[in-house]
């Protein structure tokens, strides 16, 4: 999850600068842009001994729905093509999560968001250790709309093994 709400992040700060004001009540806002984006990991953000090369790839569509007054009800983020890869330079080993599915906003009358995550959030195996890390199946949360991460779960069904992301336990398999 943290991959994606670091992701989400910086393509809400593309979105507010590309959608702007201008979108009719009527009709739904919609944004196309592909993401070809490296960054490095340290330590101190995975727990590993070593830094993780972040590589995320692939094509991102935002949907903005509004009410008659002109106001968002509803924002639907898909994915095509994206993934992610993490990769240890110094062993040149390298984990990829393939993303599916949409990532839906609802704003609250309480000024905090429901997200809801029906499909792939991340999902890490490797041959021998079968899955690493998984965020499968539906997850329904409240959260403030400048971090979204959890404040409270609402529901969550399907394989969620750390909704923090796949480190440190992914670490071995990358050394």
């Amino acid at each position: 999850m943290r991959s994606r709400i670091a992701t989400v992040l910086l393509v809400t700060a593309a979105m507010t600068m590309l959608v702007g004001t201008s979108a009719r009540a009527d009709q739904p806002g919609k944004v196309k842009f592909d993401v070809d984006r490296t960054r490095t990991l340290s330590p101190s953000e995975t727990g590993c001994a070593f830094d993780i090369v972040r590589h995320v790839e692939g094509t991102f569509y935002v949907t903005d729905f509004y009410d008659s007054s002109g106001s968002v009800t509803r924002e639907v983020w898909l994915v095509s093509n994206y993934t992610v890869t993490d990769t240890n330079p110094l062993t040149g080993k390298s984990l990829t999560s393939r993303l599916a599915g949409p990532f839906i906003i609802t704003p609250n009358a309480d000024g905090t968001v429901t997200v809801t995550i029906p499909g792939n959030d991340g999902h890490l195996t490797a041959p021998g250790e079968g899955v690493l890390w998984s965020n499968v199946g539906l997850i329904i949360f409240t959260a403030d709309p400048a971090e979204l991460t959890p404040l409270s779960i609402l529901a969550i069904h399907g394989l969620y093994t750390d909704l923090d992301g796949p480190y440190p336990e992914s670490c071995p398999v990358l050394s």
